[in-house]
């Protein structure tokens, strides 16, 4: 539902139809939208952290990343939609920004370990600190998110192997 009309697009009642309840259940479980955002972003969060205990990465910080490049490839159009209004979201709502800034903020913190553990492991020197690396990859991930609306080719191990061999890290 949000990922098709939008939030300010999608009622309480629209979303409680769409997912078979009344309003009456999602007021019982939420006091606003926002709310159920927030929510929806830790699932997202969790299910990203159950992709990667599934698929464990080990080794050099390209194959880390590129089990973090799999798992966007796999992203449904309306998950990528709705995440990218729950960001939006994010940016204009008060309740929900520290939602979202403690989202990227976790994100963040495990790519720069993943980061760290792969460059210890490969032996491999990377140009920049693994935190600025992390959050060039987050960026990284956002763009992709769009583009693969609009592309049909996965970009993103691809896009990530070209941004660890411009911050001189972990050649091919």
């Amino acid at each position: 539902m949000i990922a098709r009309r939008g939030l300010t697009g999608a009622s309480v009642d629209a979303i409680s139809e769409d997912a078979g309840f009344s309003s009456g259940a999602f007021y019982s479980n939420f006091e606003s939208k926002d709310e159920v955002f927030a929510a929806a972003l830790e699932f997202h969060s969790h299910e990203f952290d159950r992709f990667l205990e599934e698929h464990p990465a080990g080794g050099s910080v390209r194959s880390r990343l590129s089990a973090d490049g799999e798992w966007l490839d796999g992203l449904e159009d309306w998950r990528v939609l709705f995440w990218l209004e729950i960001v939006a979201q994010g940016g204009r709502s008060d309740v929900l920004r520290p939602a979202v800034r403690e989202y990227f903020d976790s994100a963040r913190a495990r790519l720069t370990v993943q980061i760290e553990k792969g460059e210890r492991e490969s032996a491999t020197a990377l140009a920049r600190p693994p935190a600025e690396l992390a959050r060039l990859v987050l960026a990284a991930e956002i763009g992709l998110f769009v583009q693969g609306l609009f592309d049909d080719e996965p970009a993103a191990r691809i896009s990530f192997d070209t941004l660890l061999e411009l911050l001189g890290g972990d050649p091919p």
